[in-house]
């Protein structure tokens, strides 16, 4: 994945340079299967997820028990900015088929 070129994704177009260098030195690159949990909406992630290829699901638990679809999350999403800059754990999400995810720490992007 390090061929990756990181201004194909829509958010790191107009970044600088310099950033786009530190992002390609501190990215990593993860894969989950299809039904992995990829975020728990019981704590504040320290990382943000981007997804480069695969699906997953924003779901809601109603009642502790009953999960429903959000959304459809695809390509260039991210998973995980809401609840870092919200500083409120909001964000329930899991696989829906095999993913490639870039992984940028909270460090890293805020």
């Amino acid at each position: 994945m390090n061929s990756l070129n990181i201004r194909s994704i829509p958010a790191f177009e107009k970044v600088s340079d310099n950033s786009i260098a530190l992002i390609k030195r501190e990215a990593e690159f993860l894969s989950y299967k299809m039904g992995a949990p990829l975020l728990n909406k019981d704590f504040i992630p320290n990382q943000v997820l981007i997804i480069l290829n695969g699906k997953a699901r924003l779901l809601h638990k109603e009642n502790d028990i009953k999960l429903s679809s959000i959304s459809i999350l695809g390509q260039d999403n991210f998973i995980g900015i809401a609840s870092i800059l919200s500083a409120n754990p909001c964000e329930l999400v899991s696989a829906s088929s095999d993913i490639i995810a870039m992984k940028l720490s909270d460090n890293l992007i805020l």
